[in-house]
């Protein structure tokens, strides 16, 4: 062994370890500064990367200036960045348009093709590791722990009209926790489409022609709006569905006490499918909310850790699809792409589907 060297002993085979290592969680933290710093560590953010965090004002913006010790320094053009915080996407997009921001992130979709019309300005997109799932609440006395009106709330649902209505069809409609056509997606179990007189029937069969249930979401304006859609495309199929629309930390609140019959989620996405669909559905996931408990999925999820060869991970994650598809402790809705609108003055970015803006190469010209 040497000081650059890390050897790791596990108890199991775990093949997400190298996704994860990675991944946010191989991410280094100065020893020192948390020594010092503690919990406040994040008010002066040491690190090793090529910026150095020069201020940061709550709510307001964070301004990092170029570090000349970075080990790649010379790729690094640019000598300050400073990123600010705008909630609205038709502010965001003003500001672009003004001049007065070089980048937006999370263009609103419907923006895209005012980017794209605008000749000072240039649409990048990037289908997404993310996805929006609805997580529906499975504990006793939730009026969706019945598995024939969650059966009929799917039912009830058009991904693809929820898409081009919304979205303005940039997302890509899916029911799976991992993209459609990526390598872990179950083909044999693809998008359903929208079937009314199915989920009228449904809901009848389960003793419930207008099960009532609230959908908690966050109060963001892409979020409420396809919440909106969803609300009408249900209720049509009989359903009585309110929604309670909260800022995101009460929503995630929310989701920890297991106060919401469903909730409206977004997950970032990880590269291994096991850090997609295990957080939420596994016994011990950490965002299992819902309470699902299924001794089967937790099995098949097991051995798909042990399996580093992919063709057995897909076959594996296939027979998980199934688990999950049929009892529908979460419904899928769709996965994002990343939409940036750039000034026609910055070069040098490349996207990448975590949706992470990377520096390396970028420069913001006369």
């Amino acid at each position: 062994m040497d000081p650059k060297t890390i050897r790791l002993h596990l108890g199991q085979p775990y093949a997400p370890l190298v996704a994860a290592l990675s991944d946010r969680a191989g991410m280094m933290v100065s020893p020192k500064g948390i020594a010092r710093l503690g919990s406040h560590l994040a008010d002066e953010l040491p690190c090793a990367g090529p910026f150095k965090l020069t201020e940061r004002v709550a709510q307001d913006r964070i301004v990092v200036d170029r570090f000349p010790g970075y080990w790649d320094a010379a790729a690094i053009k640019l000598d300050r960045v400073i990123y600010q915080p705008i909630p609205d996407t038709t502010v965001r997009l003003v500001n672009l348009k003004a001049g007065q921001l070089d980048m937006i992130e999370r263009l609103g979709p419907t923006d895209a093709a005012a980017v794209k019309a605008d000749p000072k300005l240039r649409l990048i997109s990037e289908p997404a590791l993310a996805y929006y799932t609805l997580a529906l609440n499975l504990a006793e006395g939730s009026p969706l722990r019945d598995p024939l009106v969650r059966e009929a709330l799917e039912a009830a649902i058009d991904r693809v009209v929820l898409n081009q209505v919304v979205m303005d069809g940039q997302f890509i409609p899916s029911n799976q926790f991992e993209a459609p056509g990526s390598r872990y997606f179950n083909p044999n179990r693809p998008v359903p489409p929208r079937d009314l007189a199915r989920a009228k029937a449904l809901l009848a069969q389960a003793g419930q022609p207008h099960a009532a249930f609230t959908i908690t979401v966050d109060n963001q304006p892409v979020e409420m709006q396809a919440a909106q859609v969803i609300q009408s495309m249900a209720n049509e199929a009989g359903f009585d569905v309110k929604l309670r629309s909260v800022e995101a930390n009460t929503l995630i609140a929310a989701g920890k006490a297991g106060d919401f019959h469903a909730l409206f989620a977004i997950w970032s996405g990880r590269v291994d499918p096991d850090g997609n669909v295990s957080i939420w559905l596994a016994s011990d996931g950490f965002l299992n909310w819902g309470k699902y408990n299924s001794p089967k999925f937790d099995d098949i999820l097991r051995r798909a850790r042990g399996v580093t060869d992919v063709p057995a991970r897909q076959a594996l994650y296939r027979d998980l699809t199934d688990v999950y598809l049929t009892d529908r402790p979460h419904l899928v809705l769709y996965h994002v792409k990343w939409l940036w609108g750039l000034s026609d003055k910055v070069t040098g970015f490349v996207p990448t589907p975590d949706g992470l803006i990377r520096l390396r190469g970028v420069a913001v010209g006369p």
